[in-house]
């Protein structure tokens, strides 16, 4: 099958947004324009293999949702490529494309996702260069790559050490000190070791467990899903076994790939969870959670098996087949002076399936240990991708600025002084809502699994912290908001009401910026006491109380929920009741209460945490208690809400309370 006219006119200057300097909007030029509408493209696609491929992309490619009906008919939706990001103002330079965005009608810029929108869609398909040496690469115009079929082979592994090189040498945002004097050799990649590592012996020597003395170097840690149960692990009865040496046919698939990467990049040591702390000694296990953070954060680089839904996947899977063949187009510069070949390809899926959307991240202990690791080295099942501090690097040639925000934003390296503390808690905050829409296979882990990153945001900011919370914005950090009907509380005491780690489900910070930047307190904090139940200050608690001077008043609530104020709680979903002044009868504010229905009392006690101005009003944002019955002025906390009637609470004098 030969290329119709219009894909044979496709060349890399014609596909990106161009504006020549000093001319008006009519000189704009969105991309290459191609068939004048979708049935034209039906058309085509029935003789023409790119058109195929386009009609292919957009129908059963990475869209979310079909291509609408009203797209399909109208004679005026044009299709569209448009290649890369970027508007270009200057056309002698390299393109650097790796995809082609494939709009069918005019509003795509209407949506940040690429997806369709009210009249158009647009959908990815990858640009590659066939060899390094082939013009449309060393031009720079073409960065994309072919990749891989086997992430084993010598050739994925020569991609990650380049990736390791680049990354250590240049990166200085993944480095972990800020000194401008550290040589490009990077001595702070000279890091200190593990309690335990696994040596990962070589072709004629079986791994084993070594005990490292405080010693320093260089490592790499894993990052994994165990699923029901890992097969092999370290305990009292086997650890000297371990020590003399590991089976290698006994070892899970998902640890045998990760010795297996460890040994073929030239590095000795590897820490896996399952093998390096013993997993029957309390003691030990809350001494090296404890480390956690500090582990993955001195990691050379993390392996992360980022799809593998148990340790019996392994890292090294087959990618996918694509459904639809490559198809070939000549390369010509933009000057005419060189020319080559380069491939359009389906794109196999979009980066945030392959990572956020994955197995590993959606396990509550991947957050941090992703978050922590400078750098992570993702296996999935289309390509590998390298992601570090800086940026995002897919095996296909594609270069994000970022994916996981969080983790780019969380700035590891070494500090003398300290962070701005207001930043670093509302990127807590984020974490905090990530996390609770992740899974744990052992409840009580809840507070050990963030351990790590809250150890780092001390380290950071000198703060106290309190089973999940910060002393300093204690009035913000206690307005966490349940989703009703999706918490529960666990049978066994885990963390104090007033604590998110208290209960199961997602949750959010209903107005998080407007709480960190506007809100005035209205408490003050008497005292605190939170008892750790190990040897980690940041892990587990055993009893916990919080001691504050407050305003507390008595209302009631609505019988059943309604729909949320339209001050910024607007939902079309019933969310929340009726807060109801207990005197006048009348609705004053919204409460959204933590747990389920059935267990919310008629009679409540409303406190005011703290204040905020909107619009020239003010809300007054609230925490709901009952009695706890234990001892007087002692409370537990029900939810939270928002008083919107001004001066509600001047006639209530402010009194010591315990929240428990």
């Amino acid at each position: 099958m030969a290329l119709c006219g219009l894909c044979q006119g496709i060349r890399v200057d014609n596909l990106v947004p161009y504006c020549p300097p000093g001319r008006g909007d009519e000189a704009f030029r969105v991309g290459y324009e191609h068939q004048p509408n979708y049935r034209a493209l039906e058309k085509s696609s029935r003789e023409c293999p790119l058109c195929k491929l386009l009609l292919h992309a957009l129908e059963d490619g990475a869209a979310v949702d079909r291509m609408p009906e009203e797209i399909r008919d109208r004679s005026e939706s044009r299709i569209w490529l448009i290649g890369g990001q970027e508007m270009f103002f200057d056309l002698s330079g390299p393109m650097r494309l790796s995809q082609i965005n494939i709009q069918a009608g005019n509003a795509w810029r209407h949506t940040v996702l690429g997806l369709y929108a009210d009249e158009g869609e647009r959908m990815a398909v990858r640009l590659t260069g066939l060899v390094p040496d082939d013009p449309a690469a060393t031009s720079g115009d073409v960065v994309g790559r072919e990749i891989s079929t086997d992430p084993s082979s010598d050739r994925s592994f020569a991609l990650v050490s380049r990736w390791i090189r680049e990354c250590v040498a240049q990166h200085k945002e993944c480095s972990l000190t800020t000194n401008p004097g550290v040589s490009a050799e990077r001595h702070d990649e000279i890091r200190p070791l593990p309690t335990r590592l696994i040596h990962v012996g070589g072709p004629d020597k079986s791994p084993f467990l070594c005990h490292t003395g405080g010693t320093v170097g260089q490592y790499v840690s894993l990052s994994y899903c165990w699923g029901s149960a890992v097969a092999l692990t370290t305990t009292k009865e086997t650890y000297n076994a371990r020590c003399e040496g590991i089976e290698f046919s006994t070892v899970p698939k998902t640890i045998r790939d990760a010795i297996v990467i460890t040994r073929r990049l030239g590095i000795q040591y590897l820490w896996v969870d399952a093998i390096c702390i013993i997993q029957d000694d309390d003691g030990d296990w809350q001494r090296e959670a404890a480390q956690m953070g500090l582990i993955y954060r001195n990691a050379l680089f993390t392996i992360s098996a980022t799809e593998a839904l148990d340790a019996s996947v392994g890292c090294f899977t087959k990618y996918a087949p694509m459904l639809m063949q490559p198809v070939k187009l000549d390369y010509h510069s933009h000057d005419g002076k060189r020319k080559g070949q380069m491939f359009i390809r389906p794109q196999p899926a979009t980066v945030a399936d392959s990572l956020d959307r994955s197995p590993v991240n959606s396990r509550g202990w991947c957050l941090q240990e992703r978050i922590l690791s400078r750098r992570v080295l993702h296996y999935t099942k289309n390509q590998l991708y390298w992601e570090c501090q800086k940026h995002c690097a897919a095996e296909d040639g594609t270069i994000y600025d970022y994916i996981f925000r969080l983790k780019q934003s969380f700035d590891l390296r070494d500090y003398s002084g300290s962070a701005d503390p207001s930043s670093v808690f509302w990127k807590w905050c984020q974490l905090v809502v990530e996390y609770s829409n992740r899974k744990l296979t052992k409840q009580s882990d809840k507070l050990p699994a963030m351990s790590g990153l809250a150890s780092e945001v001390a380290r950071r900011t000198g703060d106290q912290y309190l089973a999940g919370l910060w002393r300093s914005y204690l009035h913000v950090g206690l307005l966490w908001e349940s989703t009703p009907g999706k918490m529960v509380r666990p049978p066994a005491f885990r963390a104090p009401s007033w604590s998110w780690a208290s209960l199961d489900g997602p949750l959010r910070y209903a107005g998080m910026n407007n709480l960190i930047t506007t809100s005035a307190p209205n408490i003050d904090i008497l005292n605190t006491n939170v008892t750790s139940a190990g040897e980690d200050a940041h892990g587990s608690v055993s009893a916990g109380h919080i001691q504050l001077s407050g305003r507390l008043k008595p209302a009631t609530r609505s019988d059943g929920r309604v729909y949320r104020p339209t001050d910024g709680w607007g939902s079309s979903e019933p969310w929340g009741y009726d807060v109801i002044d207990s005197t006048s009868g009348a609705g004053i504010g919204c409460a959204i209460f933590d747990e389920a229905d059935s267990a919310v009392p008629k009679d409540i006690l409303c406190l005011r945490v703290s204040d905020t101005s909107r619009q020239g009003s003010v809300a007054y944002n609230i925490l709901v208690l009952e009695a706890a019955g234990n001892q007087p002025h002692e409370y537990r906390r029900l939810g939270v809400g928002r008083i919107l009637l001004t001066g509600w609470f001047d006639d209530c004098p402010g009194a010591a309370i315990t929240i428990v």
